[in-house]
């Protein structure tokens, strides 16, 4: 395990150096179909003017104005900083995200596997899609298609973090999440009412398991008050785009049918996506995500009793305890959830040897996980399952608005890739994890077992 880990540090640089020459081709970037309609208006009005105006007479995208006007505001020079500040954004939460849940996890894994998934992860989101230049290049299409995502996964993880390395939040720091989740969705809903369909369901995928993924009351309860504020925070967006001025001249505009025709195009919506989840299935190139978290699997271990005091998520518990419960050792599960570390810590982990095959001994006190997913079969179903609910209404809604203009918007496979490449990543995760089981040579066994039980 040990060579793995440092031979993994290699391929982590591989893989940043791999971003790091995809965010310099923004250099050769240039204004394509709708950046010269843009370009234009930000030289002749104010963002607020610019806002009101897709608000009002285009799309009712108000976030989607907000960040477009950023990006355009700067000129030829935002189209070329445009790529580099998404791939920074959706490396870093990416990264940050997989190292918060293995320390809510009660785990440590080597800071290069960390970055390595991340890296994979985020190549895989932006390369493996129909047309990259859209969804990468293309300021356009790419804050409607590919920022909402990025966007959700930095509002995630840094939610994740708001209760500080103690682990500690109190009532305060509960709601201050909720409010943040609650907010951030309802501005990726007006910049995306696509992705704000993928948050809402596997927001209540959350809300319904959370019982599984959590390891005691007071995690399940902030994790579905935070569920429920994503859910509040993506209808809201989605109420507040769908009753503007713009959402109903594009309508107009597009000819959104009504009646016998929507169901037909219904129906066509189901067939394309039918045909889009059998591609991505059978797609080899996401195989690369997959090795990914098998590796970080196999890298994991159990924090040591004083540091998973440190990195504990739990909320404030009663300070009554009997003499049984202080004496009583924490335990921590082995499932998928047991992802990462924080990035560069120097927390002193147990090795998980032939002498040490299970959780961890001797943590009393209250220093248990906030995330323990004891079966993996109780939530990975569940998971694919939003993940899928979520792809087919987003091809219903692009079917149903565009028609037959939906083979000219492929860049709209991006709105639900980046929560399958992660389901892949956490699939991989717990078959690395049974692997690094079925490698481990109990006290006693001969090593000669050791391939056999692999097997």
């Amino acid at each position: 395990m040990k060579v793995l880990a440092r031979s993994s540090a290699l391929l982590a640089g591989f893989a940043v150096a791999l971003l790091a020459l995809l965010g310099a081709g923004g250099l050769w970037v240039r204004p394509a179909a709708d950046d010269w309609c843009y370009q234009t208006n930000m030289r002749t009005m104010s963002v607020r003017q610019f806002v009101h105006f897709l608000y009002q007479d285009s799309n009712g995208r108000a976030g989607n104005a907000v960040l477009l006007a950023w990006v355009h505001g700067l000129g030829p020079l935002g189209l070329k900083v445009y790529p580099v500040v998404v791939i920074a954004l959706l490396l870093g939460s990416l990264w940050l995200l997989v190292a918060r849940l293995t320390r809510l996890a009660g785990r440590h894994v080597p800071a290069a596997v960390q970055l390595l998934t991340a890296a994979t992860a985020a190549l895989v989101f932006l390369l493996v899609c129909p047309q990259p230049y859209q969804t990468t290049y293309w300021a356009s299409g790419g804050i409607s298609h590919t920022v909402p995502a990025v966007l959700a996964t930095v509002l995630v993880s840094a939610v994740l973090c708001l209760p500080g390395r103690s682990g500690r939040a109190g009532l305060a720091g509960r709601w201050t999440a909720a409010l943040a989740l609650l907010l951030g969705f309802a501005f990726i809903a007006l910049v995306s009412e696509a992705m704000a369909l993928v948050v809402g369901v596997l927001a209540a995928v959350l809300w319904l398991r959370a019982g599984d993924v959590c390891a005691d009351r007071p995690a399940r309860r902030a994790a579905r008050l935070g569920a429920l504020a994503a859910i509040a925070g993506s209808a809201g967006g989605l109420l507040v785009e769908y009753l503007s001025p713009g959402m109903h001249a594009r309508s107009a505009g597009l000819g959104v049918p009504h009646g016998t025709v929507l169901l037909h195009r219904l129906r066509e919506g189901m067939v394309t996506w039918l045909g889009d989840v059998a591609t991505t299935v059978t797609s080899f190139d996401y195989v690369a995500v997959v090795l990914a978290g098998v590796l970080l699997g196999l890298t994991t271990r159990h924090l040591a009793p004083d540091a998973l005091t440190r990195a504990a998520f739990a909320w404030p518990r009663s300070t009554a305890r009997g003499p049984e419960q202080a004496a009583a050792p924490s335990t921590t599960a082995a499932g998928p959830a047991g992802l990462l570390a924080g990035p560069g810590t120097t927390a002193t982990v147990e090795d998980e040897g032939p002498s040490a095959p299970g959780p961890v001994a001797g943590a009393a006190g209250p220093a248990t996980p906030a995330f323990a997913v004891p079966s993996p079969l109780l939530v990975l179903p569940w998971a694919a399952a939003g993940v899928m609910v979520g792809s087919l209404l987003v091809t219903l809604l692009v079917q149903a608005v565009f028609g037959t203009w939906i083979w000219y918007m492929l860049r709209t496979w991006n709105d639900w890739p980046l929560p399958y490449v992660l389901l892949l990543a956490a699939v991989a995760v717990a078959a690395g994890r049974l692997l690094a089981t079925a490698l481990r040579t109990a006290p006693g066994t001969p090593s000669t077992t050791r391939p056999r039980r692999a097997a």
